[in-house]
């Protein structure tokens, strides 16, 4: 019986998949090395014994599913707030604790997005994030009443903007 041959005409294709793998990239020039611990399961935010730092995010429990309309914009990284410069304004940006790190070396989140790509973000950053958001100005809770309604592993700085908001289900960084 003859071994079965990889045709020619796939044998760069296949070499230049193998070469991005190899090298932690995809096509896109994104990273693919996970920003989630080797077990691939978050960290318990919750045992004294397992502390996590979530520097300046504000973090929810991992959602059911994502929603993923489009706000693109500036990231802007303070010492008690990450958010969104665009269109809107300042947006309070909160983040899925199962997919979102903080790594306080380089002052940057690491994402891991549904699709298996990954995006680092670092303040002033371009971005492109998918999710969804509302406001006080759309009818949506004042920024105390909202944060009471919702279930955090770390809250929003009170000092954050909190009447406009966007839950983070994906990110493009450029």
């Amino acid at each position: 019986m003859k071994t079965p041959r990889t045709p020619t005409s796939l044998v760069p294709i296949v070499a230049a998949i193998m070469a991005l793998t190899l090298a932690g990239c995809t096509p896109s020039g994104q990273e693919t090395t996970s920003p989630l611990p080797s077990t691939g399961a978050a960290p318990s935010t919750t045992d004294p014994n397992q502390p996590f730092d979530w520097g300046p995010m504000a973090v929810v429990p991992p959602p059911e599913g994502t929603d993923l309309a489009l706000a693109e914009g500036v990231i802007r990284i303070t010492d008690t707030c990450v958010v969104l410069n665009w269109t809107l304004g300042a947006t309070l940006l909160y983040w899925p604790a199962d997919r979102a790190r903080w790594v306080p070396e380089s002052n940057t989140i690491q994402f891991a997005n549904s699709d298996g790509t990954f995006a680092n973000v670092h303040n002033g950053a371009r971005v492109a994030i998918g999710g969804s958001g509302d406001s006080v100005a759309d009818g949506g809770l004042p920024g105390d009443e909202w944060v009471n309604s919702m279930s955090w592993i770390v809250p929003p700085d009170p000092a954050c903007p909190l009447d406009q908001r966007w839950g983070v289900g994906y990110v493009e960084a450029n």
